[in-house]
């Protein structure tokens, strides 16, 4: 699977293999893996959390407000409005 993070002030990186990915939306807490059906939801406010594709590196952000979008094919973007380390 393929994370995209784009805030306002940069592209925090595009089409990184991941294997999880955890994140807050409006309507509750999310987990996307491999083979998740497509979505389009609204962020709200929390942590935005996934390894990397080997499971053995993790990442996390806090993200308040935006939209993750998973791709028929897959592929995860996830346009935050607010993003911090």
């Amino acid at each position: 699977m393929q994370l995209s993070l784009i805030s306002p002030d940069k592209l925090v990186f595009n089409n990184k293999a991941v294997s999880s990915i955890a994140v807050v939306s409006t309507e509750g807490c999310l987990q996307v893996l491999k083979g998740h059906a497509p979505l389009l939801t609204t962020l709200g406010k929390g942590a935005l959390k996934f390894y990397d594709i080997n499971k053995k590196a993790f990442s996390s952000y806090f993200v308040e407000g935006g939209y993750l979008e998973v791709s028929p094919q897959g592929n995860v973007l996830i346009l935050a409005e607010t993003l911090k380390d």
